[in-house]
């Protein structure tokens, strides 16, 4: 006697560029959420890019277990950072090079930075040095005092990432599809201590 265990393939069916962006020196990566189904399996897919624009985006694996629509965004190289820090006469002055920020709100890292403060604490820039990996547009970095001189009593340094690869404004749209799959037929445990199962 066999179990017999009804089988479905919950994949990503498309992605489609809602916005091409503009700007893109370079194909930036595609970031698609985990699975959060039964047998995951982690989609892939690449952008593809013509004039600095993301004009398409190609599926390698469709991935297994998507039960709801998970997160897609272009990801890549940090290439410009606002800087959103609030004024702060206590902090050091100078230009700090290759600094690694204390956190992050994406997936991004091993990027650094050069930042400049001026003579009344104020950020004058926040400029990629490394430029690290999977860092999206909206990204937020922070970065501490004692990271940057201090004394650690400082408000944190913080930019916002508003271009990877060069460009900006690229926007993905996932949808998912349902559909059966072979039937999985499984043995039952059976106790050699106990008659009658079959």
């Amino acid at each position: 006697m066999t179990n017999r265990i009804p089988s479905y393939l919950e994949y990503i069916k498309s992605i489609t560029v809602t916005s091409g962006g503009s700007g893109y020196t370079q194909a930036p990566a595609v970031l698609i959420g985990a699975p959060d189904g039964d047998n995951p399996i982690q989609a892939t897919a690449t952008s593809v890019i013509t004039g600095g624009v993301i004009t398409s985006i190609i599926i390698g694996e469709g991935g297994d277990g998507y039960h709801t629509l998970p997160i897609v965004k272009l990801v890549g190289n940090p290439t410009t950072v606002q800087d959103t820090s609030s004024s702060d006469s206590t902090r050091d002055a100078g230009t700090f090079i290759g600094v690694s920020p204390d956190s992050t709100s994406g997936v991004g890292d091993n990027a650094t930075f050069d930042i400049v403060i001026d003579s009344n604490g104020d950020v004058t820039s926040i400029t990629p040095n490394a430029t690290g990996n999977f860092y999206a547009q909206g990204d937020t970095v922070s970065f501490s005092g004692t990271s940057l001189g201090g004394q650690g009593t400082e408000l944190d340094v913080t930019g916002t990432i508003t271009h990877i690869f060069g460009g900006q404004n690229g926007v993905l749209t996932a949808e998912i599809d349902i559909i059966s799959k072979s039937d999985v037929y499984s043995q039952p445990k059976i106790s050699q201590l106990i008659g009658g199962q079959l």
